[in-house]
């Protein structure tokens, strides 16, 4: 698939080659709670979830850079917004005035990680 990518602010564009995109809403933290406010991982994702990296305390395992962190080192690239309370801090539980700088923090992820070597 290939996704054409513009930039509304100064129209420039540039295309991207994926094998899928997936676009999903809704937010409950990750984690776990007796009263089922939390979850392990958002439903859609569901058929990953065993290959989710998980550290001693049973949370799903997700980097600075709002990747999640997968067992296989040749995994997709997943990155997840707004569902980061637990491993991000209170500012991740769906503040709209951060919205921007947990976009750039996911788009520079992936710049440097699909950015082809020279």
């Amino acid at each position: 698939m290939r996704l054409e990518l513009t930039d509304p602010h100064t129209g420039s564009g540039r295309f991207l080659d994926v094998d899928l995109v997936l676009l999903a809403t809704g937010f409950r933290d990750l984690g776990t709670d007796d009263r089922g406010a939390r979850e392990f991982l958002p439903g859609v994702l569901n058929g990953i979830r065993d290959g989710v990296a998980v550290p001693e305390d049973g949370q799903a395992s997700v980097s600075r850079d709002y990747r999640l962190e997968l067992a296989a080192p040749q995994s997709p690239l997943i990155y997840l917004n707004g569902l980061c309370e637990t491993t991000h801090g209170m500012g991740d539980a769906g503040s709209f005035s951060l919205l921007a700088l947990l976009a750039r923090e996911i788009a520079d992820s992936l710049a440097s990680r699909l950015t082809p070597a020279r």
